[in-house]
């Protein structure tokens, strides 16, 4: 994994940041009785380059930032994925900020190329063979994509106290998921019956909710952060979004320097 970055000002206003990279991937993987890779062997290239204006459209406030990255691999071909991201700040203490980006998820190796033994069913007499509940892997599958837009507001009203809010929107695509295929049988290495449960994409979910999230110094040596996120979501079936995600998370973490070189942290989630 080789990486390479540069940044530089440019017109007074413009901050620029680039960069290229390369990663190669070497996958040798043995197969066992209830899991398997095909192929088992394979190499893996991905290219990428970004790059990332910050303008300062109005000095100390308002920004806007502009990139993209780039990435060339071996499964899905080219990517991009672009972003754009606005800062206000009215006063020292306050900020708004908006953004809208395009991000993806490449199927991994065992999302293309797996087969795995999920269950199997032993035959209810000699003469019908046992049934294997297999999960096998897409060698088509296309990359996950999401567009994501938000909006923040951050303030500051005294110098121990800080507080965000941010709201969000995501519409997913080829959002991965599994559906039950048609059952058949498969004379090696055994004789048996395979109910297969393929790799599949699914179309048109959206995700939205809330972040809310403050940050209180109480006193030099201690504090405080809590969190509050609401989420919901319109997933189609058979996506396995459904009782994986939380629409509800909250959390307060506590956080002591007791001094001569120990600390003290607490974590309650919910």
């Amino acid at each position: 994994d080789v990486d390479f970055q540069h940044e530089f000002e440019a017109f007074t206003r413009n901050h620029v940041v680039w960069g290229l990279g390369y990663r190669y991937t070497r996958s040798s993987v043995d197969d066992s009785v209830f899991a398997r890779l095909d192929p088992n062997h394979r190499i893996d290239n991905v290219f990428s380059a970004f790059l990332q204006d910050e303008i300062a459209l109005i000095k100390d406030e308002l920004r806007l930032t502009l990139g993209s990255k780039f990435e060339q691999n071996d499964t899905t071909g080219l990517e991009i994925q672009p972003t754009a991201r606005i800062l206000w700040s009215p006063t020292q203490t306050q900020s708004v900020w908006a953004s809208v980006s395009r991000a993806v998820r490449v199927p991994s190796l065992g999302e293309e190329d797996a087969e795995l033994t999920v269950d199997v069913i032993p035959p209810s007499d000699p003469f019908t063979p046992p049934i294997e509940v297999a999960f096998m892997g897409n060698p088509g599958a296309d990359a996950e994509e999401l567009l994501a837009f938000e909006l923040g507001y951050r303030a500051q009203p005294i110098d121990r106290l800080s507080f965000d809010i941010a709201g969000f929107y995501n519409q997913y695509d080829n959002l991965a998921g599994a559906v039950t295929g048609t059952p058949f049988f498969a004379p090696s290495p055994a004789p048996r019956v395979v109910v297969p449960i393929r790799q599949t994409s699914i179309e048109n979910a959206e995700t939205w909710g809330v972040e809310v999230a403050a940050d209180w110094e109480a006193l030099s040596w201690w504090r405080l952060k809590a969190a509050y996120t609401f989420l919901d979501f319109d997933v189609p079936a058979p996506a396995p979004t459904h009782g994986m995600s939380p629409k509800h998370q909250a959390s307060l973490r506590s956080l002591m320097d007791l001094g001569h070189g120990w600390e003290f942290d607490l974590w309650p989630r919910y």
